[in-house]
């Protein structure tokens, strides 16, 4: 009976009976802190390339389906990333010709202990056209 009050009242070892119990969890958060901010890094990289090849099209109403892909696909290689399948089409709306830039990207991240997941992003742009 005494032996057995004393080891109820022994705390040697709580702490670490406690970090096995949280210290799992927060590794969790910090992992899914860590992947949102690659989601988030993969999305604004996906909006610049679409914005700075929107910037082509607002300048030159010349410019082609061809010349508005490369320039997305560049800077997304620039950055390390995939290439994205690029859209472009012009079209006239109340008299007036807008081009319309469609990008779409998709991405695989492994997660560790989890699974695969495949990501798409997207991103879309329209230009008003310049008067030839």
């Amino acid at each position: 009976m005494k032996a057995l009050r004393k080891l109820v009242r022994d705390q040697r070892g709580s702490s670490a009976v406690e970090f096995a119990v949280v210290g799992n969890v927060f590794l969790m958060v910090i992992l899914a802190v860590c992947y949102l901010g690659i989601m988030l890094w993969h999305e604004s990289h996906l909006n610049w390339a679409v914005d700075a090849a929107s910037r082509l099209a607002a300048v030159d109403s010349t410019t082609t389906q061809t010349a508005i892909a490369t320039a997305v696909n560049n800077y997304l290689t620039s950055v390390g990333m995939d290439t994205a399948s690029v859209s472009y089409s012009v079209a006239t709306v109340s008299g007036v010709k807008v081009g319309t830039i469609n990008a779409t990207l998709i991405e695989t991240l492994t997660v560790p202990l989890f699974s695969t997941v495949h990501l798409t992003y997207t991103a879309s742009a329209k230009i008003p056209q310049p008067s030839s």
